[in-house]
């Protein structure tokens, strides 16, 4: 009986330690410690299931590819957003975005995707990366908003025409691209839905 007490307490140690990686993490950024919330988000991630860490190691990719000054008002916009102010959040980013330049202006917009999904807020993540793939078609970012569009109209099953036209631009760009197999799936599931 013991050893299985003592597994289930195991079992629960590393989802705790993650929480409590995540919740330092968070609280270094929103101090504005960039540099170090980075690195401590993504060793917190590492202690997470793959889908679960996702999101977190996204908000540390993009705060390090934002220019230096941008870098603490972002890294304390995401923190909020961790602590339950996505809407505020999400509406900084925005407003960020608009003002940026365009080589910050696409990583701002694809963050503030992101806190619109983890907020619940599926049409408001839409419309973000609508903009993003409208606006700023040489963005490195572009492509992963162009799947997760084209994700999100495959299963409601609207704007179909229009996503499938981006993905097949995606694979026409580049055939051998390393997420071309993957555009060449969603291409399949929004030919399916339509």
């Amino acid at each position: 009986m013991s050893r299985v007490v003592c597994l289930l307490l195991l079992g629960l140690v590393a989802p705790l330690g993650a929480q409590t990686g995540l919740d330092g993490a968070y609280g270094l950024l929103s101090e504005g410690r960039v540099a170090e919330g980075r690195v401590a988000l993504m060793e917190a991630a590492a202690a997470l299931a793959p889908s679960a860490a996702v999101p977190h190691l996204k908000v540390a990719r993009v705060i390090g590819r934002l220019d230096p000054e941008l870098q603490p008002q972002v890294a304390r916009l995401a923190a909020a957003a961790f602590r339950g102010r996505s809407t505020d959040a999400i509406e900084e980013l925005d407003a960020l975005a608009q003002d940026a330049d365009p080589v910050q202006a696409p990583a701002l917009l694809a963050l503030a995707a992101a806190l619109a999904d983890g907020a619940e807020e599926p049409a408001r993540a839409e419309a973000l990366r609508v903009r993003l793939i409208e606006s700023y078609p040489e963005a490195r970012e572009r492509v992963d908003a162009v799947l997760e569009v084209a994700e999100a109209r495959a299963a409601r099953g609207e704007g179909l025409e229009e996503a499938a036209e981006w993905v097949e631009a995606l694979i026409v760009a580049e055939p051998s691209g390393a997420l071309t197999p993957q555009a060449r799936r969603v291409l399949e599931r929004l030919r399916s839905a339509g």
